[in-house]
């Protein structure tokens, strides 16, 4: 006998009391069809009511409020501290762009008081283990520096360099903490050459431990700010690790008959096809997909057909629409695999996570339309909800104000990505 469906919540920590309007996600109590997730038909017309000025203020809060806190611990399921790495590297990206459209030098003076605080955080340590930012790992009883974490926390510093570099007004905030910001972002990145290894001119980094691959979202999460830090001091070292992380990436991408896409989780360039590694999970993806972007900008290694197929992922590889109220959002970045996001093992944060798409929207024209539908769907101000989220639509912003800017050479500096 065929069961009912039930409506499961998302999870109650998550949402109540802040986001009690966020509605649920629907699981069924069997395998098939998969679970759903619900939206307000017609939502999308609430993207038009977002200003930079909303995006600045909330962006205020929150900045102040982690400048205030200690980095140090907070740690995760895993039992590491890593610095609140993420939140960082996704709310000070945000403040840059928004800086861009508010015009508010409230914003950068936090996101360089934010850097004086990873500056001091960088020499808490003993200094035998060297200069860096250092993961406390409390099962292992021990610490280590990670190429990831490094990238993260290096992520805003270079926004915020490449941006000054386009922006006179800008410039004039940043000029006085410019070396000092150089200085950090140089020291930050020594030794860290040596996790490093190209095969045949494909480049990977490998985890503290030296034995095993980097999954390849968190070697881009790295690879991008480095690729900014080559833009800004043309460091050949800096410029053969990204194109060989770049490599490696290209040749990872499967660009399908029917569309979609797929890349493997923790690509090796020696066992692509000896050993076919599991498809990214969806919410990796949202680390993994601005390098390629970035590196393509840049004229590095991708050609535009990837970076179009990539802005297509959402349509054709990670939603499908259901019917008006409905949308399933698959588990993994392959159109071949059909496991789907499920009330019972996620939360709000999961769900949004398609937003860090907004980036490519100078590439499908479409694109737009498809996120604010899904999107603004769950909750008219779903980037209230997480800092992934709240980065997204600050990307949406700048792009929408300034689409003479999309593709064109340098726009990497336009957007201080």
């Amino acid at each position: 006998m065929r069961r009912p469906w039930v409506a499961v919540g998302l999870s109650a920590a998550a949402l109540y009391p802040a986001f009690a309007g966020v509605r649920y996600v629907q699981a069924r109590t069997e395998a098939w069809p998969p679970p759903s997730i619900s939206v307000t038909p017609g939502a999308a017309r609430y993207a038009s009511a977002v200003t930079a000025d909303d995006l600045a203020k909330l962006i205020l809060v929150r900045l102040r409020r982690f400048n205030a806190a200690p980095l140090a611990g907070h740690r995760d399921t895993f039992g590491k501290d890593r610095l609140k790495a993420w939140t960082w590297t996704y709310l000070a990206r945000a403040a840059v762009r928004a800086y861009r459209l508010s015009r508010d030098p409230r914003l950068i003076q936090l996101v360089l008081e934010g850097a004086d605080k990873y500056e001091a955080a960088a020499g808490l340590h003993d200094p035998a283990l060297g200069f860096g930012w250092y993961t406390e790992d409390e099962r292992a009883k021990r610490l280590y520096r990670e190429v990831p974490v490094t990238g993260l926390i290096m992520a805003p510093m270079v926004d915020l360099l490449q941006e000054s570099q386009r922006d006179p007004e800008l410039a004039k905030l940043v000029e006085p903490h410019r070396e000092r910001l150089m200085s950090l972002l140089r020291r930050a990145i020594l030794g860290l050459d040596q996790r490093y290894i190209e095969e045949g001119g494909k480049g990977y980094y490998l985890l503290p431990s030296g034995q095993d691959v980097e999954p390849i979202n968190l070697m881009s999460v790295y690879a991008r700010p480095l690729l900014g830090l080559w833009q800004l001091t043309q460091d050949p070292e800096s410029l053969r690790e990204v194109t060989g992380i770049a490599r490696t990436w290209k040749s990872a991408l499967t660009l399908r008959e029917d569309g979609s896409i797929t890349w493997p989780h923790t690509p090796r360039p020696s066992t692509f096809a000896a050993r076919p590694d599991p498809a990214e999970v969806m919410i990796k993806s949202s680390a993994a997909i601005e390098f390629p972007l970035a590196a393509f900008e840049a004229g590095l290694v991708f050609e535009r057909a990837d970076i179009e197929a990539l802005a297509r992922a959402p349509a054709t590889t990670l939603l499908t629409h259901v019917d008006a109220t409905h949308y399933q959002l698959r588990a993994y970045l392959d159109a071949n695999n059909d496991a789907y996001v499920s009330a019972a093992t996620t939360d709000i944060g999961t769900v949004l996570r398609p937003a860090s798409w907004y980036q490519y929207g100078c590439y499908d024209p479409a694109l737009n339309a498809t996120l604010d539908a899904y999107l603004f769907g769950i909750d008219p101000k779903f980037y209230r909800i997480t800092e992934l989220a709240l980065l997204g639509m600050a990307q949406r912003l700048v792009l929408e104000a300034e689409p003479q800017h999309c593709g064109a050479p340098g726009r990497l500096a336009v957007l201080g990505r």
